[in-house]
């Protein structure tokens, strides 16, 4: 049996866009709806879905039962496969968006199934909006395919992903994101994901990248559905994310984050998905930086501009990002994460200057609440005492220390640690000295209780 769903929508689609928040602009909307097949599905269901003008659908489950070797087929309006489900499954929420205005929902059950099948309670349908420039001079961006032959840029590019997802006051957004540990944690800005129930909602597609340098083919690799919200905060604008049914690290690898703050006029640069859901693109050159690299201009600038409500947290550049590009990791020379890339130039004008350049929070002042997700073990460079005044302190040097670390000495757990940042920490106490007798070598290890992860053991003598 088939079934046509036309909606029209003019009207919807040709009001202006407003802005959720200054960084973050309404691409799509969604609508109530009541789409169902017999319950149960008693043999082949067709039902098509069409918003003319819409630039992407995408439809939530109420409810989902297939029974065992039923298929749900999700199709474009090409008839190419976006999504698929094979039974049994049991489903609710989001399914991956299609491009265009127009895709169609078919089940297939087996013989002698007994499929309750779907119920769909809403559409949600992509719009053009209008996109602030964060240019500084000219667009020194480009697609991704044109740094193909360079090795490192290239595979860190693999774990950018491009993300749509619903917002907790109605409508649909864009960010972009990068993983973060061998556990395909997901790091993006607050801005765009401030609860669980819009980490619930995430779709990132991967690699989707043109082909060649100059356009070419443009289809994701593969499309992660679904995150749950491991840790947020506002002041710092970031949102930890882990995917509830995929592990796409294992497929695209992840970025690993220096501890330590950059210098400014170190080169940096930017992979990004500018343009909401666009083709990832690179920002690796600056006009602004006499056309060669671009590089960290100031540190410890303040992170509001009305986003955010931070104290002096962020760096600033002149690569160039635009609308669509919050979230995406701010990269080294050794393409490691320096910082966490979150608006543009004020006022969205394209007339960069010295503190008017666009930003992103330091990637230190994140890394004490992230630490213990990455999987990284703790790493200790140096152990110096101090003495004066007493009692006894130890101050280690490193990275990757937080909270949930433990200073040990000789496998001994140190009864009073403080961590003053990720790459410090300080031993303290009257059991001290007699943890570390004067003249005797010990062993210090710093350990994530966490994940079982533990420094390699250096020797200390006092």
């Amino acid at each position: 049996m088939r079934h046509k769903l036309l909606v029209f929508l003019m009207l919807v689609l040709c009001t202006s866009v407003f802005a959720a928040s200054p960084e973050l602009v309404k691409i799509g909307d969604t609508f109530d709806a009541q789409i169902e097949s017999p319950h149960p599905v008693s043999g082949f269901w067709r039902q098509d879905v069409d918003v003319p003008g819409a630039t992407f659908l995408k439809l939530h489950l109420a409810d989902m039962q297939l029974g065992e070797g039923d298929l749900l087929l999700v199709t474009d309006s090409y008839g190419q496969e976006v999504y698929s489900v094979t039974g049994p499954a049991v489903q609710q929420g989001w399914l991956p968006s299609v491009d265009g205005d127009h895709l169609t929902l078919t089940i297939w059950p087996i013989k002698g199934s007994a499929a309750r099948g779907i119920t769909v309670d809403k559409v949600g349908h992509g719009f053009s909006a209008p996109m602030p420039e964060s240019l500084c001079g000219v667009d020194d961006s480009k697609n991704a395919a044109c740094y193909q032959s360079d090795t490192g840029k290239w595979t860190a590019g693999d774990a950018v992903g491009s993300m749509l997802f619903a917002m907790s006051g109605g409508g649909l957004a864009s960010c972009t994101g990068s993983l973060v540990s061998p556990s395909s944690h997901f790091l993006t800005n607050n801005h765009c994901i401030q609860n669980e129930t819009e980490a619930n909602s995430v779709e990132v597609r991967w690699r989707y990248q043109y082909s060649a340098c100059s356009g070419g083919t443009l289809n994701p690799a593969s499309i992660s559905n679904g995150a749950h919200l491991i840790v947020t905060d506002p002041s710092l604008d970031f949102s930890l994310l882990q995917f509830t049914s995929d592990t796409p690290a294992q497929r695209y690898g992840y970025l690993t984050i220096n501890p330590t703050l950059p210098n400014v006029g170190d080169v940096m640069w930017i992979p990004q998905h500018p343009g909401y859901l666009g083709p990832k693109r690179f920002a690796v050159v600056s006009d602004l930086d006499g056309g060669g690299n671009a590089k960290v201009q100031a540190l410890n600038l303040i992170g509001g501009n009305g986003v955010v409500t931070g104290g002096h947290t962020d760096l600033g550049y002149f690569a160039d990002t635009q609308s669509g590009a919050s979230g995406s990791p701010v990269l080294d020379a050794n393409n490691q994460i320096i910082g966490l890339h979150h608006f543009g130039t004020a006022g969205g004008t394209s007339n960069c200057t010295g503190s008017n350049m666009n930003q992103g929070v330091e990637i230190t002042k994140i890394l004490p609440q992230i630490a213990q997700y990455l999987g990284v073990p703790p790493s200790i460079t140096s152990i110096t005492k101090i003495t004066s005044p007493p009692p006894l302190k130890l101050k280690i040097v490193g990275s990757n220390f937080h909270q949930g670390c433990v200073i040990k000495i000789d496998g001994q757990a140190v009864p009073q640690t403080q961590f003053v940042s990720s790459t410090l920490v300080k031993a303290k106490g009257s059991t001290l000295k007699t943890m570390v007798p004067k003249g005797v070598t010990v062993v210090v290890t710093v350990e994530n209780m966490d994940q079982g992860l533990t420094s390699d053991g250096v020797n200390f003598t006092r």
